[in-house]
This record gives structure tokens, C-alpha cells and sequence, in this order.
């Protein structure tokens, strides 16, 4: 029996609407913060301050950086870039934006990027004519390409699909590299329902189905279809974790065993975890952030900004001290805060 769509963790955070046009702005725009720090010190403490939106950081393998998808709002058709920033904050580095929209008349959106140790990445990227009232993309697809030559990619596998599992896969989210040649990621299905009765203004809902695993030739299987995952994080290449819709539970299974256990239940619904050095970062319903030691089954709450109505889309670097997470405040798009632990 399928479960309702409002009983089943859905996210909603409108990733292909376009909103009004202003001035773009960096994270931070003073002279004195140059490079390396926040404008605010602090921990937690906030790293973006755009207008648009910021989310869903990933770390590069050495930990040195991450990078995260940040909505152009100065352009005319609101593109939504890659943007590389340092491990402590501070100015960006690096813009990575689609190349091939000269007239600006496509939005672009460029997300979920999962770097390997030899510079292989993998990243979400859809588009769509702007500026026409559509509700879905016109093209998507997982690209495979270099973190030196990320645009344009070639074309790993184009969504949606039908899974083997004999569910469809709209989107993909929460990407992993499981060794040098696959990759392990939450399989998603995308609705579009009006923001409020008789409303022609659509909002974009992502609910996960199932965790996949693909091949760099292409190929699909499936890893759990079962309990309608939402979040999925790989640590050493063969340990997977996992959260499930309305469920507290954290899964670890054993990728090349197919070994699953439940490591801790919140006893509230978990919504995301991502693993790192040892660590684990979760999201306990929607506004807590925990961070959860394996080794010796401890958890620790850590503090959440005080305006925060959400925290989302968690990423712990390597040596699992650095966590970057989406934290919205009331009336909002969601900005970058940095925590640092011990």
C-alpha cells in the first residue's frame, strides 16, 4: 500500500521556480573579509547572505572546500550555479554555471555535485525555458564530468527513468561515490502543486522513493526501494547510511554484504544524515541537528541559530569537524550556516 504524500517526509523547496529578479550578492561583501572567514564569527555561524537561495553543500574529498548550488539572482533567468567556497567560509573561489545559455532565455540548475578523489564528479543538472509559467524541467539528467572541467559534462544517465525496482525516479539527490567508478544516491519523485486553492503558482515538492546505485557506464540497480528513503550519505566506500520517511531510525548497511542494522532511533522522524570521519551529522524533524559517534553509540545536540524555522541538507567534512547545513529563517530562502566541533 503506498503511503500518502503528506505522510511520507516530502521537502518542499521550490527548486525550479524562478523568483523576481534583484541584485545578486555574495556571501558577504566587505573588503575587510577577503578570504578564509565569515562575516559574523561565531559557531554556529552563517556563512551566505543572499537573497536567493544557497543549498545543499558538499564537501570536496580533502575536506579543503565545498561546493553548493546558489541561485543567480542577478541574472535574467535566475540561473542556479555550482559555487566552490573555503572549509571556514569566507568569499567564494569558484563559480561553476551551464555555459551554452547565451541568451539567458534557459534556467539552468546545477546541484547535488559528489567529487571523488581523482577529480571525478558527478552533478544534477536540469533546465528549462524561463519566464513561461513551466513547473518541471525540460531536460535533466546526472552529468559526469571533471571538477577542472565540470561544463558541459557528458550525460551519465538522463532523468527521469524507470527504476528496475518498477518505480520512477524524477530526481536524484544526496550523491556519494562508492569507490572510483560508482556512485550511490537517493532516488526522488518531483510533484508540482499549486501553492494555495485555484492558484496558478506551482511549488516544487521532492519526496524520496528508493536508493540507487549507478555505474559510470550507465547502469542501474537498486539498493533499498522499500520504506520510502529520505537521505542517503556513503562513508569508506562500502558502509551506506539512511534515513527513512517518519521514521527516527539511522540505517547502516553493508553495501557489498547488503547487511542492514539500525544504529539509533530518534524516536522522531530522522530527515537527513550524512556521514564523515568517524561522525555522523542528522537532522532530527526538520530543526535539530545531532551529531551521532557510531564507535561509541554517543549523540550530542548540537546548538541551532535562533531565527532557524528548518535545517536541511547536512554536510560533514572529512575528518568529521566541519558541518555545513541549509538553515531557513521566517519569510526566507534557505542560506549556508557553518558549525565547527570538537
Amino acid at each position: 500500500m503506498s503511503i500518502p504524500r503528506a505522510l511520507r517526509g516530502i521537502t518542499a523547496i521550490g527548486v525550479l521556480a524562478v523568483l523576481p529578479s534583484c541584485e545578486h550578492t555574495q556571501p558577504f561583501s566587505s573588503a575587510a573579509y577577503q578570504t578564509g572567514a565569515p562575516l559574523n564569527p561565531g559557531n554556529p555561524t552563517q556563512l551566505t547572505f543572499s537573497p536567493g537561495v544557497d543549498t545543499r553543500a558538499t564537501w570536496l574529498p580533502d575536506g579543503s572546500a565545498f561546493l553548493y548550488t546558489q541561485e543567480q539572482t542577478g541574472s535574467a533567468d535566475a540561473d542556479r550555479c555550482l559555487v566552490q567556497m573555503p572549509k571556514t567560509g569566507g568569499q567564494t573561489t569558484r563559480l561553476i554555471c551551464e555555459s551554452g545559455d547565451i541568451g539567458h532565455d534557459t534556467l539552468n540548475d546545477l546541484e547535488s555535485a559528489a567529487v571523488n578523489a581523482a577529480t571525478r564528479m558527478v552533478y544534477v543538472r536540469t533546465s528549462m525555458r524561463a519566464h513561461i509559467g513551466e513547473a518541471g524541467p525540460d531536460n535533466a539528467g546526472l552529468m559526469l564530468a571533471t571538477l577542472g572541467t565540470p561544463v558541459p559534462g557528458s550525460t551519465l544517465h538522463a532523468l527521469p527513468y524507470p527504476s528496475p525496482s518498477g518505480q520512477g525516479v524524477d530526481m536524484a539527490s544526496d550523491i556519494s561515490w562508492v569507490g572510483p567508478s560508482a556512485l550511490v544516491y537517493l532516488g526522488e519523485e518531483v510533484s508540482y502543486p499549486s501553492v494555495c486553492p485555484g492558484c496558478a503558482a506551482v511549488d516544487t515538492v521532492r519526496a524520496g522513493v528508493e536508493i540507487d546505485r549507478i555505474d559510470v557506464n550507465g547502469a542501474i540497480t537498486v539498493v533499498v526501494d522499500t520504506g520510502f528513503p529520505s537521505s542517503a550519505s556513503v562513508a569508506g566506500g562500502d558502509t551506506l547510511y539512511y534515513t527513512l520517511t517518519n521514521s527516527g531510525a539511522i540505517h547502516r548497511r553493508i553495501l557489498s554484504t547488503s547487511a542492514d542494522t539500525v544504529l539509533f532511533d530518534y524516536g522522531l522522524p530522522a530527515t537527513d544524515v550524512s556521514a564523515g570521519g568517524g561522525r555522523l551529522v542528522v537532522v532530527v524533524s526538520g530543526l535539530t541537528l545531532h551529531l551521532f559517534t557510531p564507535a561509541t553509540a554517543t549523540d550530542q545536540t548540537l546548538l541551532s541559530p535562533p531565527s532557524a524555522v528548518g535545517i536541511a541538507h547536512p554536510a560533514i567534512d572529512p575528518t568529521g569537524h566541519r558541518i555545513v547545513a541549509d538553515v531557513t529563517e521566517f519569510n526566507s530562502s534557505p542560506n549556508l550556516w557553518l558549525w565547527t566541533v570538537p
